[in-house]
């Protein structure tokens, strides 16, 4: 099964997430599933709760998983 997730490059407060943390993510990704695909940057938008708008940049990253 093909799972599709985002890494961000910023949290919602504006603070950077490092290529460090993205390397972890990444090598994580890689020692739990067996490797990934990493594409992008890509933009979005979303909006939250309260009504706040928030535009981001982000990573499409994808692992194949076994079915249970």
């Amino acid at each position: 099964m093909l799972v599709i997730t985002r890494i961000p490059t910023h949290r919602n407060d504006g603070s950077r997430v490092s290529r460090r943390e993205r390397r972890e993510i990444l090598n994580l990704a890689r020692d739990t599933f067996g490797g990934y695909s990493l594409e992008g940057p890509f933009q979005g938008a979303w909006v939250a709760d309260d009504g706040r708008v928030y535009e981001e940049t982000s990573y499409r990253l994808e692992v194949i998983i076994e079915p249970e």
